[in-house]
């Protein structure tokens, strides 16, 4: 039986295997769901710019256009293509879904791999990740393939990174770049992306000297790009300066509730209603997040990898923070939500660990 484990461990693809049957057994069931109603038949059954011809100009208003105050056109080029082959068939786009998240598990399990050369220990992580309630939402709600693609492009962009660090390889820079500039098409909100290859160097010890910004010159010309487009598209919005106490105050609220609930996760819903009824509960927001980061600067104490891991959970959720939304997603994932809180405490320490003496 050792023998046995020992031979298909050792074998990446394998442990690929394993994790696709875990994810499809768990999530095949979304295939036979149908659109939801409170939005997809807005957002997606009902949009022209989906159901518009196979054109060149449908294809160039997808990428000159906001929808839903976000800019998302490769989302929408996905369901474009996807109407003008099969119709609007809900099966064939949960299956697209399905075979979105996992391209993010088998990315997400590649980058673990190249940080720490310890492949079952990425493959306990990445399970985790995938497998964890807080994916429920963006698998099983098919306007949420913005997050899929979002996502999947991100984590092949810091995957890249990652393999630059290691090889300095200008092609393995390119190809972030790029993943970049497909992450940020996908959600604007990828406009972070050069923060986090910034923070990898941080946690690689990496000299931060003018050479190190240069070569990310492109990265934070294509990040100004996209936090524009981002800002431009929720100018809608933004609130008036009489509920910007409360919304400050969500915001609070919410990045400590995503820690808890990635912890805990449960008594779970796809989203939570404000109304003026339950405002108060938000009031302490600033309260809950001044706890949180006193536990997480206790916690972090003398470890790099820790401290890497508070920092990229908590800019990771504080750029999905829209303060003032009429509704607190839960489940609103993130990409990095689960594995940028999980993944440093463990397997960067464990790595540290493996490389000291």
């Amino acid at each position: 039986m050792k023998r046995f484990f020992d031979y298909f461990v050792s074998r990446e693809s394998h442990l690929l295997l394993a994790l696709w049957l875990l994810v499809i057994v768990t999530f095949a069931s979304v295939i036979t769901a149908e659109y939801v109603l409170y939005d997809e038949t807005i957002d997606i059954l009902g949009s022209d710019m989906i159901k518009a011809p196979l054109s060149f100009a449908s294809f160039k208003a997808i990428f000159s256009t906001f929808t839903s105050n976000q800019f998302t056109p490769l989302s929408v080029l996905s369901f474009w293509l996807e109407y003008n082959i099969f119709g609007f068939n809900s099966s064939v786009s949960h299956l697209v879904s399905l075979l979105l998240h996992l391209a993010c598990v088998t990315m997400v399990f590649w980058l673990l791999k190249a940080m720490t050369q310890r492949p079952l220990f990425s493959w306990v992580i990445t399970a985790v990740w995938a497998l964890h309630p807080m994916q429920v939402e963006t698998v099983a709600w098919v306007l949420e393939r913005r997050n899929l693609l979002y996502g999947f492009f991100y984590f092949a962009s810091l995957h890249s990174y990652v393999n630059y660090q290691n090889s300095r390889s200008r092609k393995s820079l390119a190809l972030a770049t790029v993943c970049l500039v497909l992450a940020g098409l996908s959600k604007a909100l990828a406009f972070i992306l050069p923060l986090s290859w910034l923070m990898l160097d941080w946690l690689k010890s990496r000299s931060f000297s003018l050479q190190l910004f240069k070569e990310k010159a492109a990265g934070f010309v294509l990040s100004a790009i996209f936090f524009a487009l981002a800002f431009f598209a929720a100018h809608g919005e933004i609130a008036s300066d009489a509920q910007g106490f409360l919304n400050w105050s969500m915001a609070c609220y919410n990045i400590s509730f995503y820690a808890i609930k990635t912890l805990l996760p449960f008594n779970l819903l796809p989203a939570y209603e404000i109304n003026r009824f339950i405002e108060g509960i938000f009031t302490p927001g600033p309260l809950y997040l001044a706890i949180f980061i006193a536990l997480a600067w206790f916690a972090c104490r003398g470890s790099r990898q820790r401290l890497f891991g508070v920092l990229f959970y908590f800019f990771s959720h504080s750029a999905n923070i829209r303060a003032g939304c009429g509704w607190l997603p839960v489940l609103r994932r993130s990409a990095l939500s689960l594995c940028s809180h999980v993944r440093p405490d463990f397997f960067c320490d464990s790595a540290h660990r493996r490389k000291g003496p």
